[in-house]
C-alpha cells in the first residue's frame, strides 16, 4: 500500500483528535507528508473517524492531484498542500474545532501572553486569521500568510490550524493552543488573567 505507514499516522490521530475533544463529528482534517515522496496522505471528506480504514485515506501529491484512493480528500487539503509546498519545516498539518479555540477565533482577538504554554504555538500570542470562506485556495493563502513561521494560528470564524516537524508535534501544539484559550475564555468574566512578558515565557521554548 502507497505511504502505509502515513496512512496509518492520519487515521489514528484522527481518532486522537477525536478523542481529546479537539472536534466533533467528522470535522476536521490531518496530513502527514513524505518528503522523499513528495506525496501527503490525508483524511477523507464527511467520513466517521472510527470507520476509517488505512486505504480510505487518500494520497495527494503537492500539486494536488490525487494520486491513491477510493474516498474524497478533504475539501480542505489546499490548506495542508501550501505548507509542503513552502514550508520545509512542516511534515503534517492539522485543522481542528476545538471548542475553545474555536470560540476565540470568532471574537477576532489576540490571545495574550496569560501561560507559559502559550509559546509552543511560535509566539507570545495566539493570533487569528481573517474570516475566509472556508474549502477553496483563498483559505489556504490567508491560513498561509498569518501563519508564517508560526506553527499554530486560529482560523477566523472556524477553528485551528497547527503545523509540525510531525503529526505528535501538531497534535500536541493543537492540545496546548486549545488549553490555553480556554483558560483565556475562563478567566476573561473576572478581570482576565495577568499577563506575562515575553522573558515569563519564552524559556519554556
Amino acid at each position: 500500500m502507497l505511504l502505509q505507514k502515513e496512512r496509518q499516522q492520519v487515521r489514528e490521530y484522527c481518532i486522537k483528535m477525536f478523542e481529546r475533544g479537539l472536534t466533533i463529528g467528522t470535522s476536521g482534517n490531518i496530513s502527514v507528508f513524505n518528503r522523499n515522496e513528495e506525496l501527503y496522505a490525508i483524511s477523507p471528506s464527511d467520513m466517521d473517524y472510527y470507520e476509517v480504514k488505512d486505504e480510505d485515506v487518500v494520497i495527494m501529491d503537492i500539486n494536488g492531484n490525487v494520486v491513491d484512493g477510493k474516498q474524497r480528500p478533504s475539501s480542505e487539503f489546499r490548506t495542508h498542500q501550501i505548507f509542503y509546498q513552502n514550508r520545509e519545516d512542516v511534515n503534517s498539518v492539522i485543522h481542528n474545532h476545538a471548542k475553545a479555540a474555536t470560540a476565540v477565533s470568532c471574537l477576532y482577538k489576540d490571545v495574550p501572553p496569560i501561560h507559559e504554554m502559550i509559546i509552543v504555538n511560535g509566539g507570545d500570542e495566539i493570533i487569528t486569521s481573517p474570516f475566509t470562506k472556508s474549502g477553496g485556495q483563498e483559505l489556504a493563502d490567508v491560513v498561509f500568510k498569518t501563519m508564517g513561521e508560526r506553527n499554530g494560528i486560529l482560523v477566523g470564524s472556524h477553528g485551528m490550524v497547527t503545523v509540525g516537524a510531525d503529526v505528535g508535534e501538531a497534535l500536541f501544539i493543537a492540545e496546548e493552543m486549545e488549553f490555553v484559550c480556554d483558560i483565556y475564555l475562563k478567566t476573561a468574566p473576572i478581570g482576565g488573567a495577568k499577563i506575562l512578558t515575553h522573558e515569563d515565557v519564552v524559556y519554556y521554548k
